[in-house]
């Protein structure tokens, strides 16, 4: 048609009336047969993914065009884009439209044929990618590419295999254990190593929120004090976690742990007390139990302070119950939060059953990610002072993190047995402080995500 030689940018303020921020006008009109958008929240890549899918099936007649998403909430999201664009279009005034509407030939809820032989088809990937097997594609944008699970890809590729098309993926970046971090890194490298190959490497584009100028400062500056830093740098900085490393870092244990936090025998009147427990189950392995106290200052803040802590080994569980209830005895614990993984309940129970304020704590992928990851935000927020205790700081260093391909992130101790005892023992603590009036924020992956 005529207007082929529009560029996706003309293309979207002639017949959308769409205007591109500067940062979006490069990518869309990159035509690099492969090309990945790496970019903070909300800067408008799904509008991006919509208006180029439009210009390609619409300039290019005959084409097969696929735009993709992990999900099917994501995959409508894609499709109510374009169908926003094609009812802009039929209300700009004569002359100034494409008239997109008489083009459609046909349309479903998740395909439209325009009188070019043209389609645009908007699905879900699945994790398999059995949904989309069997397409030939001449263009293919992917949103939340980084979602994608590695078995997907192999029956994405082939659909380009005879067509020479264009794979155009957008997305934030969740880690490094995903085809979308590889593939935006693949695309850097050779960049810089300039032995650029159009088909063969990504052109790579990085966007931080901050590009934006629908979002404003004081947002990000709230999202900053609100999230965990190392997830306010992936979600509006661009920058992935990364897939290996500490949970916690030496500056954030030197700004939390404090010669003057207080020891204290027993409670004081007015303040709150929560027991951690990590039982000892065998071997070498220790029992660990840390006191938080919670203080509501004449502000109306909250503080929370480690003001004792305790370690056993080779006690029975029936030693460690009756412990456990003396030591209720003293402090009136508000809760006590148990590791009930495995022979733990072995504690829990019968405190329960004494009319204890136990909460159980079953550790899995999902819950221990939470767990630690509120805890991190506890001390982020500079309301916890803890003990300058030499073990709890040695194996709370020692703790690491690894980004899964299933969307959750691991949370270890290197060693094989032991070494974590101190920091469950926290995290339990500060779990059980958990409270609306928090606000602690604690999210991400696919389930859930940090």
């Amino acid at each position: 048609m005529a207007r082929r030689k529009l560029t996706p940018v003309k293309f979207a303020e002639l017949f959308f009336n769409w205007k591109a921020f500067d940062y979006q006008k490069k990518p869309l009109n990159d035509m690099s047969k492969r090309v990945v958008l790496a970019c903070g929240r909300q800067i408008g890549k799904t509008e991006m993914a919509a208006l180029r899918a439009l210009y390609e099936a619409v300039v290019n007649p005959g084409t097969t065009n696929l735009i993709l998403a992990p999900v099917q909430r994501q995959a409508r999201i894609l499709f109510r884009r374009l169908k926003y664009f094609i009812n802009v279009n039929s209300q700009l005034p004569e002359g100034e439209k494409l008239d997109l509407s008489s083009m459609i030939d046909r349309e479903t809820q998740t395909e439209i044929e325009l009188n070019n032989n043209s389609m645009l088809y908007c699905l879900p990937i699945s994790e398999d990618g059995s949904n989309i097997r069997g397409f030939t594609a001449n263009w293919i944008g992917i949103d939340e590419a980084e979602h994608v699970k590695d078995e997907a890809w192999a029956a994405i590729n082939p659909m380009l295999a005879t067509t020479h098309g264009t794979l155009w993926l957008t997305g934030t970046f969740y880690g490094t254990n995903n085809m979308f971090y590889k593939w935006f890194k693949q695309g850097e490298r050779y960049k810089e190593l300039k032995i650029w190959k159009d088909g063969e490497h990504f052109s790579p584009y990085k966007f931080p929120s901050s590009v934006s100028p629908l979002i404003t400062k004081e947002f990000l500056k709230q999202e900053e004090s609100r999230l965990p830093y190392m997830e306010y740098q992936q979600e509006y900085e661009a920058r992935p976690l990364e897939t290996v490393g500490t949970v916690w870092t030496e500056k954030l244990l030197d700004d939390v742990m404090r010669e003057s936090c207080p020891l204290r025998s027993g409670p004081i009147q007015g303040h709150r007390y929560y027991l951690g427990y990590d039982v000892a189950r065998f071997g070498d392995d220790e029992a660990v139990g840390i006191i938080i106290e919670r203080r509501t200052e004449r502000s109306g803040d909250e503080e929370f302070y480690m003001v004792n802590s305790f370690e056993m080994k080779g006690q029975s569980l029936d030693y460690q119950v009756k412990y456990l209830e003396s030591l209720h005895r003293i402090w009136n614990f508000e809760k006590i939060i148990v590791d009930s993984t495995g022979v733990g309940s072995g504690v829990s129970d019968p405190l329960r059953g004494r009319a204890l304020p136990v909460l159980d704590f079953n550790f899995t992928i999902k819950s221990k990610q939470d767990s630690y990851f509120h805890a991190t935000r506890m001390l982020e927020t500079g309301k916890v002072t803890l003990q300058k205790h030499p073990k709890l700081r040695k194996q709370m260093l020692e703790m690491k993190r690894e980004d899964r391909s299933d969307g959750f992130t691991k949370i270890y101790h290197p060693a094989k047995t032991g070494g974590d005892d101190w920091p469950t023992a926290l995290v339990l603590a500060l779990w059980g402080v958990k409270s609306k009036n928090l606000d602690i924020h604690v999210a991400r992956s696919s389930k859930s995500f940090f």
